[in-house]
């Protein structure tokens, strides 16, 4: 695996009609959040905000842990109250009234890790998306480079299953098929490599932007 790291996370899947209501009112929609406060750093995706649906996304920054053994230190009661810090008590400005319909659905261990198969074709397996690769969430990769690979495959797939392979500039018929799939792993192998590393520059961008605001997690 190319660029291997890895980051312990906790997602908190909650829903909170309040919270969705104060974003209208402040014009203030989005997908996303980036909180750096002093109780809590974490990012908000909004999963729908007409039914206030979200989930919070926090580092874990212990050791490391089996993920369903670190989401289960995480109560419900743990987990509304970071929930609010996140989105009003730590502003400490006492002119936001901390959330009281928070429900918290679901609670979730996984680690992030950035990573490329060296390998994308064995025989009858072809690898693509999130097989093939993985990516921080840092820039959106995961999804785009995974339709790209998609129909990186799909088309080569396409020729040898109508046999149009042979109108290719290719001599040998019998070798079509093995060029062409060489040809989509070191395509988009090349491709995935740079994309992991956009990534993880993304990434610890980000955590650098933490510490300049005093959220340093190596503190």
């Amino acid at each position: 695996a190319l660029h291997p790291m890895e980051q312990q996370m906790i997602n908190v899947h909650f829903t909170s009609a309040a919270l969705a209501a104060a974003l209208g009112e402040r014009n203030a929609q989005a997908m996303l959040y980036f909180v750096y406060a002093p109780d809590v750093i974490g990012v908000i995706v909004a999963h729908n905000l007409g039914t206030g649906e979200f989930a919070l996304q926090l580092p874990s920054f212990g050791p490391p842990l089996d993920p369903k053994e670190l989401a289960a230190r995480f109560t419900d009661q743990h987990c509304v109250r970071l929930v609010q810090l996140a989105t009003t008590g730590s502003c400490r400005d006492h002119k936001t009234p901390t959330l009281s319909d928070i429900e918290v659905r679901s609670v979730a261990g996984w680690t992030m890790r950035a990573a490329v198969a060296q390998r994308w074709v064995a025989g009858n397996v072809l690898l693509c998306g999130d097989a093939a690769h993985v990516f921080t969430p840092a820039g959106g990769f995961g999804m785009n480079t995974g339709i790209q690979d998609a129909h990186a495959l799909a088309w080569r797939l396409a020729i040898l299953h109508t046999g149009g392979h042979q109108d290719l500039h290719y001599h040998e018929a019998s070798n079509a098929a093995a060029r062409l799939l060489a040809g989509y792993e070191s395509e988009r192998r090349q491709i995935a490599e740079a994309n992991s590393a956009l990534s993880i520059r993304n990434y610890y961008g980000v955590a650098e932007l933490s510490a300049e605001l005093g959220c340093n997690p190596a503190n």
